[in-house]
């Protein structure tokens, strides 16, 4: 690990919020544009009170041994409302959520004082993942929609685990189509290596979706988001989707990349940073155009209240719980994000 990010991570407690990996725009790139920022956020275990017989979900319920109560559940309201503002302030945004239980939980935070103003429209599905943890999309209402579905996953060697679905959904800037997508990969439980197939498969398919939807219409660009839980250079996403650095030919481009490369990360896990929390894109976005990816807008928000002030893990993402333990925190995972010019 680098030391200016030892220093970096392990030494801002106190200095406010700011974006690692931003740089400023461009003010000629800002008076012909508008600026939609798309944010990615693992938000950690965002679930309702409420007890649903079809889903694992009862460690998350007011009479379990983490006493998830109605107060604990408005307060991770507010922190994530807080978030998602914060890391927009005045801009538009596209937002990819993922570890929420259900529609419900969705609807409580577009409608929270802080956010109502935005008018998110929310696009979910329900997955068949065991726990009960869904991927979701919000979009501003101004920005239409006219197809969403998701891609089902079935691993051919394990017909019992279930996973997150991936969801695609279209929408138009410029009256050009873009499909977006929101992933959250399997987790690395039981270690990265032995976990890494399904992973590795997931991609595949995921890949096998945007080559279906690149041969129906060979003009559409993609905006691919998600918690993979492995790192840019890892096979699942380098190899298996194609998606590579800015200096490459790859059709996919990871936002990402450098900050791999830098040491940069929106995880930590055993003392290391690592970069779990991606935004990829199709390469004709990051060339200058009618609608393209700001040059150097990939950024992870951190500020002084979304880690941990003391104690053995200061500096580590603050997160809700610990085992059972309530800590009261935001997350374990910081968001990234990009910005798109229009």
């Amino acid at each position: 690990m680098q030391l200016k990010y030892i220093l970096l991570f392990g030494g801002f407690l106190g200095l406010g919020a700011f974006f690692i990996g931003a740089s400023p725009a461009n003010p000629s790139e800002l008076s012909k544009h508008k600026t939609l920022d798309i944010l990615f956020y693992n938000v950690e275990n965002l679930f309702d009170t409420i007890d649903d017989p079809d889903k694992i979900d009862e460690e998350f319920l007011p009479n379990s041994a983490k006493n998830w109560t109605s107060e604990r559940y408005h307060t991770k309201l507010d922190s994530l409302a807080k978030v998602i503002q914060a890391t927009l302030e005045i801009n538009q945004g596209i937002i990819g959520l993922v570890e929420i239980e259900n529609r419900r939980v969705l609807e409580d935070l577009v409608n929270h004082p802080v956010l109502q103003f935005r008018r998110l429209q929310i696009i979910h599905h329900e997955s068949p993942d065991e726990r009960g943890i869904d991927v979701a999309l919000l979009l501003p209402s101004q920005f239409r929609c006219d197809s969403n579905y998701v891609v089902q996953i079935e691993f051919p060697d394990d017909k019992k685990v279930k996973t997150r679905d991936i969801l695609m959904a279209r929408i138009y800037l410029n009256k050009k189509p873009f499909w977006i997508s929101v992933n959250h990969f399997p987790s690395r439980r039981g270690g990265q290596e032995a976990s890494e197939p399904k992973r590795v498969y997931v991609a595949s398919q995921l890949r096998k979706e945007l080559n279906k939807l690149q041969e129906a219409d060979t003009a559409v660009s993609f905006i691919i988001m998600g918690d993979f839980n492995d790192e840019p250079m890892d096979s699942s996403l380098s190899k298996v989707l194609g998606a590579g650095p800015e200096k490459g030919d790859s059709d996919l481009v990871n936002m990402m990349w450098n900050f791999q490369e830098r040491g940069y990360g929106s995880y930590k896990y055993k003392g290391d940073w690592n970069m779990l929390d991606q935004i990829i894109v199709s390469r004709k976005l990051t060339r200058m155009g009618k609608t393209f990816v700001s040059p150097n807008s990939a950024r992870i928000y951190v500020a002084d209240y979304l880690l941990e002030r003391e104690g053995k893990y200061q500096g580590n993402p603050w997160r809700t719980y610990a085992g059972n333990k309530y800590l009261g925190g935001f997350s374990d995972h910081l968001p990234v994000l990009v910005s798109l010019r229009y």
